[in-house]
């Protein structure tokens, strides 16, 4: 991956109202496995675009720290701009049974031969990939502090094999995790977040996701779902975003849904309501199997209780 080109910004992220003269740096071969795959229906938000293409053109040392509530999209923001620019990408979930060796590689019998395999840190590093690590605040605290030489300008050293591995220019490095890294203030993952080091911390640029805005997610239920009503549409839409709410909590209390539900879940629901249009109470029926089915009694009824009130009379009618 040496050759690179300049995309428009406009064209290449569906920016309409972005300068004809605002180009950035990807690559030219697109037939590379590693690039992500493009997903049509995805929407960027200008801003987080921005600072993405900003990290991307001139990262200055720094790593990127994506932040977010489950299900809105922390890892398609980076993803996703990489399909686009034809940049390889490598993406590793972290868990508290990770160390930072695990990002490095490991010992393997190959052709009857121990041999060391590289992991994903030294892969992208010496090629000029992008790394994305998800879940960075769910592991051993001390672990990714492994990272903080790399993010300073110095090689990766192998003891294994004696390899010194030097940054690519193009390498760059993201995380994505649920919180900002100092804690879980929200009291929604309290079992599964950590407090990470703040010299770890101090090496990203931060920026914070959140879910889509009603209006794109109506945009793209009717990309997918033409052929739903366009009241039924804005109505699940609607119980999707209650029951974030309510999963988010606020100023006001904590949390009371310990499930929420995203773009994703909240497309399921509706091809699902296609799919099994003309069975009795098509949109409760669906709505278990894209999302409630998996939560307990009280919050499934809770959910199906929003739904109802969301949708009133529409709720028999289309459950009829």
């Amino acid at each position: 991956m040496t050759t690179t080109k300049m995309f428009s910004v406009k064209d290449t992220f569906g920016l309409a109202n972005a300068p004809a003269s605002y180009v950035v740096e990807g690559f030219a071969d697109a037939s590379h496995p590693l690039i992500p795959r493009v997903d049509d229906l995805y929407v960027f938000d200008r801003v987080l675009l921005r600072d993405v293409l900003a990290f991307l053109a001139e990262p200055m040392g720094d790593a990127m720290w994506i932040g977010g509530p489950y299900g809105a999209g922390k890892t398609s923001l980076p993803t996703q701009t990489f399909a686009r620019l034809n940049w390889p990408a490598l993406v590793f979930s972290w868990h508290k049974r990770r160390e930072f060796a695990d990002l490095v590689g490991h010992q393997a019998i190959m052709n009857g031969q121990t041999q060391f395999v590289h992991g994903p840190l030294p892969i992208a590093m010496k090629n000029g990939y992008a790394l994305v690590i998800n879940e960075a605040d769910r592991g051993d605290a001390g672990e990714l502090v492994g990272l903080n030489d790399i993010l300073e300008g110095s090689p990766l050293v192998i003891p294994e094999t004696n390899e010194v591995i030097h940054a690519h220019p193009k390498f760059r490095l993201f995380v994505t995790a649920n919180s900002m890294g100092s804690g879980d203030a929200s009291g929604l993952y309290a079992t599964s977040i950590q407090i990470l080091d703040p010299a770890f911390l101090d090496r990203f640029r931060f920026v914070s996701v959140n879910y889509l805005r009603p209006e794109i997610e109506e945009d793209i239920l009717e990309k997918v779902a033409p052929k739903l009503p366009e009241l039924i549409r804005e109505n699940m839409v609607k119980v999707a975003n209650e029951v974030r709410r309510l999963f988010i909590g606020g100023s006001d209390g904590g949390a009371e849904l310990s499930l929420t539900m995203s773009t994703r879940s909240l497309l399921r629901w509706a091809r699902l309501t296609i799919a099994f249009k003309g069975a009795p109470n098509a949109v409760g029926y669906a709505l278990e199997r894209a999302l409630t089915n998996r939560a307990e009694p009280e919050q499934r009824e809770a959910i199906h209780r929003i739904a109802a009130d969301v949708f009133g009379d529409q709720w028999d009618a289309a459950n009829g």
